[in-house]
C-alpha cells in the first residue's frame, strides 16, 4: 500500500505565483500489492526528490484531484476553480491554468501543483497546494498630519478580516501620496508595513507610514518663446499664480490652456512644453511654459461632402460660419459643427459630422471639408 507520507513527497510541479520552479519527484517504493488502493488525500505535502519533468504525465488518465492546504472553505473555493476532474486527460497546460485560476480567486499567497504516477504508472494523482492569505485584522495611518488618520480611515477603509491582498495595499497606499501631491506635497511618500498579530497567525495588522516632507509652491511661471502672443494673456489663460502649492497636474493643465488659446488664433502646430526647476530651501519651485509658436494658418477650400451641390451650397452660405481666407480657429469650426448638426435635426435627420482637413505649408493654408454622414 502506498502510504500518505510517500504521497507527500511526490512532487509534479511546483509553482508560486504561477512562477514555475523545478518539478520534482519521489518514486513510491514496491510493494508486493500489483495494484495498490488508492492513497487518500493528504494533509500536508512536503516536495523533495528527483527531478521529472511534467511532460511524463501528459496524455495519463487523471484519477484523482485533491486541494491541500488552507482553510475547508478555501479548498472548497479551490477546488470549484479547478477544471482538471478525476476521467480528464492530464494537460500541463491545464494544470497551470488551474493555477492562474485559483490565484485569481485573490485568497491564496501561493498555490502549487503536486503529482503522483499510480496505478501502477498509468493514471495521475494531483495535488493542488494552497497557502491562504492572511486577513487584517485592522489598517492604520501613521504620520499623516496634514490629512489627519482619522480622516484617511474614513476614505480608504479596508473591511475588517478581508484577506490581505498586497496589490489592494499599494493602490491605497499610492492614492495617499497622489492626495497629498495634490496639495503640494511633491516629496510625499508612503510605506505599507505589515506585522503578524500577536496570539492569532492567520491575521495581520496594516500600517500605511506616510512621509509627508515640505509642502512646495509656485515661483512665478515664466513664458519663453511666445513671440506673437502677449504674455499677459498666457499667464491670464494659464491661471497659476506665484504661491500656490505646487501641482503637476496643474502645471499640465496650463501647457494644454496655453496650446488652446494659440489653437484659437490660427496657429495649428504650435507645440508647448513646461520646464521644472529644484524646489529651494523654502520649497519654492522654479516653472516655465516654453512656446514653439509655429506659423498663422488661414482656412483654404470649404466643402461639405456627400449632400450633392444645391444642399452643399446651402449649408456654405447660410449654416456654417467659416470663411476661406479667415484664420482658422478651432473653437469657431466646433461651433460650425453644432449648426451643422441642428440644421439637421431640424428637419428630423440624425447625422454625424467629421471635420477633414488637408494643410498646405507652404501657402499656410487649412482645405476644410465637413464630412456629413448617417450614424
Amino acid at each position: 500500500m502506498m502510504t500518505t507520507q510517500a504521497l507527500a513527497l511526490t512532487l509534479l510541479v511546483a509553482l508560486s505565483g504561477c512562477a514555475a520552479r523545478a518539478p520534482v519527484v519521489v518514486a513510491p517504493k514496491p510493494t508486493a500489492d500489483a495494484t495498490p488502493a488508492l492513497p487518500p488525500c493528504p494533509e500536508s505535502i512536503v516536495p523533495g526528490g528527483d527531478p521529472l519533468e511534467a511532460q511524463g504525465f501528459e496524455g495519463k488518465p487523471v484519477v484523482r484531484v485533491c486541494v491541500v492546504g488552507g482553510s475547508e472553505a478555501s479548498r472548497q473555493a479551490a477546488q470549484r476553480a479547478i477544471e482538471l476532474h478525476p476521467s480528464d486527460v492530464f494537460s500541463a497546460d491545464r494544470m497551470r491554468a488551474d493555477l492562474e485560476a485559483i490565484l485569481k480567486l485573490g485568497i491564496f499567497d501561493d498555490a502549487s501543483a503536486f503529482g503522483l504516477r499510480v496505478q501502477q504508472g498509468a493514471g495521475v494523482a494531483l495535488l493542488y497546494s494552497v497557502h491562504d492569505r492572511p486577513h487584517v485584522a485592522h489598517v492604520g495611518f501613521e504620520g499623516a498630519k496634514v490629512l489627519g488618520n482619522a480622516t484617511l480611515d474614513a476614505k480608504l477603509s479596508v473591511p475588517k478580516d478581508a484577506p490581505y491582498d498586497p496589490a489592494t495595499a499599494s493602490k491605497i497606499a499610492l492614492a495617499v501620496r497622489d492626495e497629498y501631491r495634490s496639495r503640494g506635497y511633491e516629496a510625499a511618500r508612503v510605506v505599507v508595513v505589515t506585522e503578524p498579530v500577536a496570539g492569532s497567525p492567520d491575521h495581520v495588522n496594516v500600517r500605511l507610514k506616510v512621509d509627508e516632507g515640505t509642502q512646495s509652491r509656485f515661483a512665478k511661471i515664466e513664458f519663453k518663446g511666445n513671440k506673437r502672443v502677449p504674455e499677459a494673456e498666457l499667464r491670464k489663460a494659464a491661471a497659476l499664480e506665484a504661491g500656490k502649492p505646487f501641482v503637476r497636474d496643474e502645471l499640465e493643465r496650463a501647457q494644454l490652456l496655453v496650446s488652446s488659446l494659440y489653437y484659437d488664433r490660427g496657429f495649428v502646430q504650435v507645440r508647448v512644453d513646461t520646464e521644472v526647476g529644484t524646489a529651494n530651501a523654502q520649497g519654492v519651485v522654479p516653472a516655465a511654459i516654453v512656446i514653439d509658436e509655429g506659423d498663422v494658418f488661414s482656412i483654404g477650400a470649404l466643402h461639405a461632402t456627400k449632400l450633392g451641390a444645391p444642399v452643399e451650397k446651402e449649408l456654405l452660405d447660410t449654416v456654417v460660419r467659416a470663411r476661406p481666407k479667415q484664420v482658422f480657429v478651432r473653437t469657431k469650426i466646433v461651433e460650425d459643427i453644432e449648426r451643422v448638426n441642428a440644421f439637421f435635426a431640424a428637419r428630423h435627420q440624425q447625422v454625424v459630422v467629421s471635420p477633414l482637413t488637408e494643410i498646405d505649408v507652404k501657402k499656410k493654408t487649412i482645405d476644410l471639408t465637413f464630412e456629413i454622414a448617417a450614424p
